[in-house]
């Protein structure tokens, strides 16, 4: 899964602009442009947190990038009021990866990130009725994206940046790409494959937008169909969320194997 070629303009945008980015004398090497690096050597996830990420870190070195400016940064992206799990996600982990990627080139020095003790908090899981009652209280196009999230266990975003080059309804399965960069190949339940085979259209972006138009990538995935979630819950008197839907298939899934 490409990144956007709107991420990749705005990274490089920050790359042309600096002229400090490196420089023979002081070998310093700016963070937007060893995310630049990043990007071209093949890693394509984060993009969108990335492009943040130069922009509140334009004209830094990542040699200068201590601690501290990773906790100034979260504060300032992701707010006060924003869960910690949200600054790991948007803030410490993608800065993470650049600053251990600037390390193995000697751009800086390797240090451990001190990240946000996040509390995991147990929630029941749904029953199948439940879970029945939430995905038929959406409409038809949210509906097909909450059963594909049950049905492989996939990620939001992994699903609105699905395109059907990923899908084999031959052989009724799909390859997603994991957070480590690794194709992951899912064999798709009987359900899914038939919901698939009825689509309009089979070439591009697997689920688009009520307008038929597909889902942006300089978004977040969770942000875009958040009214839809609600909408679902309030209409189904059900709280479920789209974590616990791939929870679900988790669950499903241990229980299969065991």
């Amino acid at each position: 899964m490409h990144q956007s070629l709107t991420e990749l303009k705005s990274i490089k945008s920050f790359e042309k602009t600096e002229s400090d980015t490196r420089h023979s004398e002081t070998k310093q090497v700016s963070f937007s442009s060893a995310v630049a690096d990043y990007l071209r050597s093949g890693h394509h996830d984060r993009a969108g947190y990335l492009a943040r990420l130069c922009t509140y870190f334009s004209g830094v070195p990542v040699a200068e990038i201590d601690q501290a400016r990773i906790e100034h940064a979260a504060l300032a992206i992701c707010g006060s009021a924003s869960a910690l799990s949200t600054h790991n996600r948007q803030v410490y982990t993608p800065t993470s990866a650049i600053l251990k990627f600037a390390a193995k080139r000697g751009w800086c020095k390797s240090f451990r990130i001190k990240r946000p003790t996040v509390i995991k908090r147990v929630s029941p899981l749904p029953t199948p009725h439940d879970v029945d009652r939430f995905i038929k209280a959406a409409g038809p196009g949210h509906r097909r994206i909450f059963i594909f999230l049950i049905g492989t266990g996939s990620t939001v975003r992994e699903a609105l940046r699905l395109d059907w080059q990923q899908i084999n309804l031959a052989h009724g399965t799909v390859e997603l790409r994991n957070v480590r960069g690794q194709i992951v190949t899912i064999i798709l339940p009987a359900r899914l494959v038939e919901m698939l085979a009825r689509f309009g259209h089979h070439g591009g972006k697997v689920f688009r937008r009520p307008d038929g138009s597909p889902y942006s990538e300089n978004v977040s995935a969770g942000g875009q169909i958040k009214k839809a979630v609600e909408g679902a819950q309030r209409r189904s008197g059900v709280k479920i969320t789209l974590r616990m839907l791939r929870q679900v298939w988790r669950s499903r899934n241990n229980a299969e194997s065991n």
